[in-house]
């Protein structure tokens, strides 16, 4: 609504699918990588949860998002066990153009974050009592929540908490610190609220008409980032993507310097034109600068014609998804080779977080129940320059660069 489309009904069962399911046929340039899940506590796919991570990969991988009327969300008994994949394909409304995770911490960019896009996808964690009660710290009264920092060392360690996710869409900086502390009656430090909208109806007593107010210092939700997502409906333009990274692995590697250099290499599948880049970004505030490359040598992406004048510069002050508009639009000859170049400096001199696709099990509570990401890679993919010399990563053979390239 913010960016002007309206009012949209989009399909959270799309999302909550595909976070533990592989399509199949895959999308062009994700074979072999597979999401596995183990039934989580006998239950079905949708009682695992997930995470922004979840929804900023897949968004950037291409599923998603249909509309609810296309694929409604289950009002009683269990979801599908699956869904017809020609949806992740065809039936797409929206899609991602960029996608920001902000830290709680920098209050003032989230506050300017939720201005221009509206809500920011939170989670926090509640507190439980041995009874299952969440009104511990929870004022009903007021409809308020805040967990302190010792009753959330002291839960973490008893087990007595649970993850959840919110839209926060507002707050009040003057939100008066003694409207919170449930039974146990412990209050914030000083005034401050974030406005969550939640999902447990109108109904429930925790909330007022859906909607309740948490803490500016509640202990889970203060030390966490939150993510905005900038959606733009699908056209042929941004459907066609060139991409290795097919897992939901949230792996990365840890730069040696406070520069490198990432590459992908790809091949065209036919005649076509490069008009944009995408990249996920682990560490706030790094400066970018892109160039693409022509029939690259193998072994050195940079080894190629190069075709923009000048690279494509700037500053990404938030991780999260970007994608990079080219000045100049290429045009690709079938089968040929071209690579992404992307040059990453920390702003603050620090080594950085570099994420990559790779292998990585996931436990949830019970020994039996975890989710388990396969990546597979082959040699010649994704180049890694930390340093004097490129590295092909992809030769692991399980190891990719989350960098993408959109075609039309």
């Amino acid at each position: 609504m913010k960016q002007g489309f309206g009012s949209q009904d989009l399909s959270e069962l799309e999302i909550g699918y595909y976070a533990s399911h592989t399509a199949s046929p895959s999308r062009p340039g994700l074979e072999g990588d597979k999401t596995i899940l183990v039934d989580y506590y006998d239950g079905t796919y949708l009682d695992a949860g997930g995470y922004p991570h979840y929804v900023t990969q897949l968004m950037a991988n291409g599923y998603g998002v249909t509309t609810e009327n296309i694929l409604p969300y289950p009002t009683s008994g269990k979801p599908p066990r699956s869904i017809d994949n020609i949806i992740s394909y065809k039936d797409n409304q929206y899609t991602v153009r960029n996608i920001d995770w902000v830290s709680m911490k920098n209050m003032a960019s989230v506050k300017s974050h939720i201005m221009k896009y509206g809500a920011a996808d939170a989670g926090f964690e509640i507190y439980f009592d041995s009874k299952g009660n969440q009104d511990y710290y929870w004022n009903k009264d007021t409809n308020s929540y805040y967990l302190s920092d010792s009753g959330y060392q002291i839960a973490n360690r008893c087990g007595n908490i649970g993850g959840h996710a919110v839209a926060i869409i507002g707050w009040n900086d003057n939100y008066s610190k003694n409207n919170f502390g449930g039974k146990r009656g412990i209050k914030p430090a000083q005034n401050g609220a974030w406005l969550c909208k939640n999902s447990w109806g109108t109904g429930s007593e925790y909330c007022e008409d859906g909607f309740f107010w948490i803490s500016y210092e509640d202990a889970s939700l203060s030390n966490s980032s939150v993510s905005f997502y900038e959606m733009t409906p699908v056209t042929k333009s941004n459907n066609d993507i060139y991409q290795y990274d097919g897992s939901l692995s949230e792996t990365y590697l840890k730069s040696k310097h406070n520069k490198l250099s990432e590459s992908n290499i790809f091949c065209s599948r036919k005649t076509e034109t490069l008009h944009s880049v995408g990249f996920l970004q682990h560490s706030d505030n790094l400066s970018y600068a892109i160039q693409v490359y022509i029939n690259p040598k193998a072994g050195t992406p940079t080894s190629g014609k190069r075709v923009m004048n000048k690279e494509i510069t700037g500053t990404s002050t938030s991780s999260g998804y970007h994608v990079i508009p080219l000045p100049k639009r290429i045009r690709l000859k079938k089968k040929t080779h071209f690579a992404v170049v992307i040059t990453l400096k920390s702003k603050s001199n620090k080594r950085f977080r570099v994420p990559i696709d790779d292998n990585m099990t996931l436990p949830y509570d019970e020994k039996r129940d975890y989710i388990r990401y396969v990546s597979r890679s082959k040699p010649g993919q994704s180049f890694l320059k930390d340093g004097s010399k490129w590295k092909d990563l992809s030769k692991s053979g399980h190891i990719n660069l989350r960098i993408k390239a959109y075609t039309y």
